[in-house]
C-alpha cells in the first residue's frame, strides 16, 4: 500500500514507487526456470474529500520471470511483461549508423522476390513487426546453446554470398568484395532459429558497408539483453508458442 495526500499529488508526483515479486526456481519450466504469473493492482482513497468503499482494480498484467544464465551477470533473475511485444528498431534514415542493414530487412519485407539467393517461388520472411502477435516472429539463438544451428546458418550466408557450393547461380550478382570494406549482411539473423540454414523460411544476403553491419549487429546483442530475450528451448512444452518471439521495425 502506497499512501498519497491527495489526487493532485498522485496526478503531479513524479517519484516511482518499487515493489517487490518473488518467483521460486522450484517446480518452473524448462531450461531457464520460466515463472509466469499474474498481477494485479488495487487503488482506493480514504480521505476527507473522497473515499471508495470498494477498491478500484487495474488491468491484470503478466510477468514471466527466468533464471536463465546466459545474461549480465549484474540480473541472474528477471521478470518482463509478456504483453509487452519485443522488437528491435533500424533505421533508413541517411544519417543512421546502420541504414544499410536497416534497407536490406525494409527489401526483404516490401519485395522478397528482389533479394538474393534468387528462387523461382515466392520467398517468406519472418519477423516484421506490426504491433501485434499476429506475424510470425523470429527466436533468439546463442553460441553456447546452438553453435550447431548458427554454423549452418553462416555457412549457408557464406556460400549465397561467395557464389558457392548450391548458390553458384543464385547467391549474390557479383560476390562479395570484402576488399571494398563490405560485410556479408543476412537476414534473418544468423543468431535466429529462422536464419539461413532454417527448412521453414527464406533467406537474404546483400554486400553492405562493414562499419554499418557490425553497428547493426551490436544493436541486436544490445537489444537481447535490454529485453531479457530468451534463447530457443526446445524442452518447453508446444515450443513454438512458449518460447521468446521478437520482432523488427524498420523506420
Amino acid at each position: 500500500m502506497i499512501g498519497i495526500p491527495s489526487w493532485g499529488s498522485w496526478d503531479n508526483s513524479t517519484t516511482w514507487y518499487p515493489w517487490d515479486t518473488s518467483s521460486p526456481e522450484y517446480g518452473m519450466w524448462g531450461r531457464d526456470k520460466l515463472g509466469l504469473h499474474g498481477l494485479t493492482m488495487e487503488y482506493y482513497t480514504d480521505s476527507n474529500d473522497y473515499h471508495t468503499d470498494q477498491p478500484g482494480v487495474v488491468q491484470s498484467l503478466h510477468p514471466r520471470c527466468d533464471s536463465a544464465t546466459y545474461f549480465s551477470t549484474s540480473r541472474p533473475q528477471s521478470c518482463v511483461f509478456q504483453e509487452v511485444i519485443p522488437f528491435i528498431a533500424y533505421s533508413t534514415a541517411t544519417d543512421s549508423p546502420n541504414r544499410g542493414v536497416a534497407q536490406h530487412i525494409q527489401d526483404a519485407f516490401a519485395n522478397p522476390k528482389s533479394t538474393y539467393p534468387t528462387s523461382s517461388t515466392a520467398k517468406l520472411f519472418p519477423g516484421k513487426y506490426d504491433g501485434t502477435w499476429n506475424p510470425e516472429g523470429l527466436h533468439r539463438l546463442t553460441e553456447s546453446l546452438h553453435s550447431g544451428i548458427m554454423a549452418a546458418n553462416e555457412a549457408e550466408k557464406d556460400d549465397a554470398c561467395h557464389k558457392t557450393g548450391n548458390y553458384s547461380t543464385t547467391g549474390l550478382p557479383l560476390a562479395l568484395q570484402p576488399t571494398l570494406g563490405q560485410d556479408c549482411d543476412e537476414f534473418p539473423f544468423r543468431s535466429t532459429l529462422e536464419g539461413a540454414a532454417s527448412p521453414k523460411w527464406d533467406f537474404s544476403v546483400r554486400a553492405v558497408d562493414a562499419k554499418q553491419n557490425q553497428s547493426a549487429g551490436g544493436s541486436l546483442v544490445a537489444f537481447y539483453g535490454s529485453d531479457r530475450v530468451l534463447a530457443w528451448d526446445q524442452s518447453l512444452p508446444t515450443p513454438e508458442a512458449t518460447n521468446d518471439t521478437f520482432y523488427v521495425r524498420i523506420s
